[in-house]
């Protein structure tokens, strides 16, 4: 009886760590250039974390916005700010912004879809 109940909770402890490392994994999706873009990164299936750059003097962009959506409605936004005159910064100055969200705890509920633009 008693070995039995030193394997059972052996299983488990063992059960236990492989679930919750497993649970670790991320995906990333980038794009655009590297003087302009956008990333987003989800972790563990349940964080993501969005990101906007560029370079104003070597694209020309005044503003970066990244947001995150669910069922229609902006549920996390960046804002990278409004640049007047990209060609007064130098060409190695580089404007960003991040931000992050939770997605929803439903298996069925509505989908977090990133979407990002530059002005």
């Amino acid at each position: 009886m008693r070995k039995e109940v030193k394997r059972m909770l052996g299983i488990g402890f063992i059960l236990t760590l492989l679930l919750s490392t497993g649970a670790q994994s991320a995906f990333a999706t980038t794009f655009g250039t590297k003087y302009k873009g956008a990333s987003s990164v989800e972790s563990g299936q349940i964080h993501y974390t969005g990101k906007i750059w560029f370079y104003p003097k070597r694209t020309g962009v005044h503003e970066g916005t990244a947001k995150y959506r669910r069922d229609g409605k902006t549920i996390a936004t960046a804002w990278t700010g409004y640049i007047p005159y990209p060609s007064g910064w130098d060409k190695t100055d580089k404007i960003s912004a991040s931000t992050s969200c939770y997605d929803s705890l439903s298996w069925n509920g509505p989908k977090t879809k990133f979407s990002y633009s530059f002005n």
